[in-house]
């Protein structure tokens, strides 16, 4: 095809949109900045969604989650988990949180099963006492690390595909339907460019010209020493800090947080974050009141600050698209807010679907039905949050 498209950014998102593009047949170049997933993906909670936690808030973001969370456990199932998430109740909850909960996921179509209290506790024994019930829902663990790994290696095989690491862009330019981009390595040129860079987004945009406000939602999750679940657990209430549990190999991470800003800063877990965690986080599981606090991971979700950006496709809570234009032609630059790890592979699917209108070329994504082999010495490349 001889269509040569760059991808900014090696996190899920950036890793999703150049294999859906590969896949069609396309030369892509992948840049990050750093290292191949050293961003926000390796520092998120971890959960392969079901859409039950946003069924009685947003159908359209459950449904994604639900078509996705089946997907991705096909294509890569040896990033995910093989439990079954427990939402809990305890004994004195009121009735309508779980009744709109449970009419919810019916609507979307996400299998719930209602189970006791004694049986839940029986396969989670450190369940504290006042949990009266909890429902089953199809929320798996994803490991975060052979997830990138895998995309990783699926690429790094392909002979349509290049990657670059310690990558930063200089400068581009437009000119006659081409991209000139300048980096700290060499000058390449491009038809189509997608910025995939995360919070980062806003910087790299202004380097071609575009300028783009990001709001920024930092989400941290606390890692304790030691499991406390096999499963993911979550409170069946509206969200709260500290509100899930979800295991994590050895450890358990147990969050999130949220603290918005309007610029990039450093934001983690503070004194007032862990009490409100472990309150909340103990009353479903009482060991986590005084378990030991290693470290925190701390994710970044941005949004636009100024949501009256024209050239959008997508929704503020699940992700967004932006096709850029000047004087009311397109330039052959998407910016991508990719929204959550779970729907990172649909996302990556709209992104390849407009670039192949923009090209007019007639290729279909190949994502949903192409598996992702298991990748060998991941352990060489990457280290599961402490040593």
């Amino acid at each position: 095809m001889n269509v040569k498209i760059a991808v900014i950014g090696g996190g899920i998102a950036g890793l999703s949109i150049a294999r859906d593009l590969a896949l069609r047949g396309f030369d892509i170049t992948l840049f990050d900045k750093q290292k191949i997933g050293n961003g926000t993906t390796t520092q998120c909670a971890g959960m392969l969604h079901s859409g039950a936690r946003y069924a009685t808030k947003n159908l359209r973001t459950a449904k994604l989650c639900l078509q996705e969370n089946r997907i991705v456990q096909k294509i890569v199932p040896h990033a995910v988990g093989k439990q079954k998430a427990y939402f809990v109740r305890y004994t004195d909850d009121e009735p309508e949180y779980e009744k709109n909960f449970v009419e919810s996921c019916k609507k979307v179509g996400i299998p719930i099963k209602k189970i006791s209290g004694d049986y839940a506790k029986q396969n989670e024994p450190m369940l504290g006492p006042q949990i009266s019930h909890a429902f089953e829902t199809p929320d798996k663990v994803i490991d975060t690390f052979t997830l990138v790994f895998s995309y990783f290696y699926d690429l790094k095989k392909r002979s349509n595909v290049k990657i670059y690491e310690n990558t930063e862009i200089k400068s581009a330019k437009f000119d006659k339907d081409k991209w000139e981009m300048k980096t700290n390595k060499a000058t390449f040129s491009f038809d189509f460019v997608i910025n995939s860079s995360g919070d980062g987004l806003t910087q790299v945009s202004k380097l071609f010209g575009r300028n783009i406000e990001l709001s920024y939602i930092y989400g941290s999750m606390a890692l304790f020493s030691g499991r406390l679940s096999s499963r993911i657990i979550t409170r069946c209430a509206p969200n709260a800090t500290g509100d899930v549990i979800v295991p994590a190999h050895k450890y358990t991470l147990i969050g999130s947080t949220w603290h918005e800003r309007d610029k990039r800063s450093v934001v983690k877990i503070n004194k007032e974050d862990e009490k409100e965690i472990r309150e909340i986080a103990g009353n479903m599981i009482p060991k986590a009141r005084d378990s030991k606090l290693l470290s925190s991971l701390t994710s970044v979700r941005t949004h636009l600050r100024d949501d009256s950006y024209s050239d959008s496709f997508g929704n503020k809570r699940d992700f967004l698209i932006l096709e850029h234009q000047d004087n009311g032609k397109y330039i052959n630059l998407l910016s991508v807010l990719p929204g959550k790890m779970t729907i990172a592979r649909y996302v990556a699917e709209q992104v390849g679907d407009i670039v192949c209108k923009r090209l007019n070329i007639k290729k279909k994504s190949k994502t949903a039905i192409t598996p992702i082999k298991k990748p060998i010495n991941i352990s060489r490349r990457f280290k599961f949050y402490i040593s």
